[in-house]
């Protein structure tokens, strides 16, 4: 078997000529798994991870849960339904923690996430909610799950809908939350990375994002651990915009104690 696509010779590269061999496996094989290229290698799981992050960073391959691949630009958006059946235990284990911070009487700002989403069934037990959302799929699942008794007010922004995404955007949903202060805003992000802070596919998305979070005493990430070390096309914010972020347990806990470290507390749902 040629070089390139077995170990041999492989242990000792230097980073730079690590790199191009990661990438020439990718060109072969499309995608890899960071415990894979730790044994083709023979270097930590630390090591690798920094070497796709860097490489991520650069165009070069996309950062996927557990490993990486060659694939579309930072401004490719899959499609909602697509990301709506990925890692659906995880986003509905953070969902339930989230929701275990809201009390009766809170005003909430919820985004158009397929993370946040989730949380709708596990608020109906609350009283006398308000919620501010700039999603129509939210905002449909707020109106036929809840109790005609829950005494709930729901607000919704307007704005351009988003065809695929029913998300609300444009001025009017940014100009609307501008005029309001929620207790509490629960987000969904494209991806996090301790550089770049918070990303989105969609400026538009984005922009509607910022205008959720200035309206917010308190704001909750919500993010399954695929999110994480990767970047998208446009900024939310860096990471000091969230008071925590609420994720699953398969976070690094180097990484987790990296952004606890500026302040930003973790949250690991089981």
């Amino acid at each position: 078997m040629n070089d390139v696509y077995s170990n041999t010779g492989l242990s000792g590269l230097d980073k730079q000529s690590r790199h191009r061999q990661i990438l020439e496996f990718l060109k072969a094989n499309s995608a890899a798994s960071v415990a894979d290229l730790c044994e083709r290698f023979q270097v930590s799981e630390m090591t690798i991870r920094r070497d796709l992050h860097e490489l991520d960073r650069m165009g070069l391959l996309r950062r996927v849960h557990g490993g990486a691949m060659l694939g579309a630009s930072r401004s490719y958006e899959p499609p909602y339904q697509s990301r709506a059946v990925e890692n659906t235990a995880q986003k509905k284990a953070i969902a339930r923690r989230a929701a275990a911070f809201v009390v009766d009487g809170d005003s909430l700002a919820l985004d158009n996430s397929t993370t946040t989403i989730e949380m709708v069934p596990f608020l109906t037990a609350r009283l006398n909610l308000t919620i501010v959302t700039a999603s129509l799929s939210i905002a449909m699942a707020v109106a036929e799950q809840f109790h005609s008794n829950s005494g709930l007010r729901l607000i919704v922004t307007g704005g351009v809908v988003r065809p695929g995404e029913m998300s609300l955007v444009g001025d009017y949903a940014q100009n609307m939350l501008r005029e309001l202060h929620a207790d509490k805003a629960f987000i969904g992000v494209g991806a996090i990375d301790l550089a770049e802070g918070f990303t989105e596919y969609n400026l538009d998305d984005a922009f509607v994002k910022r205008a959720l979070v200035a309206s917010a005493s308190e704001v909750y990430v919500l993010a399954d651990s695929s999110k994480f070390e990767r970047s998208t096309f446009a900024s939310i914010g860096a990471l000091d915009m969230a008071d925590a972020i609420i994720t699953d347990t398969s976070i690094s806990e180097v990484l987790a104690e990296q952004i606890r470290d500026r302040g930003i507390e973790v949250i690991l749902a089981e």
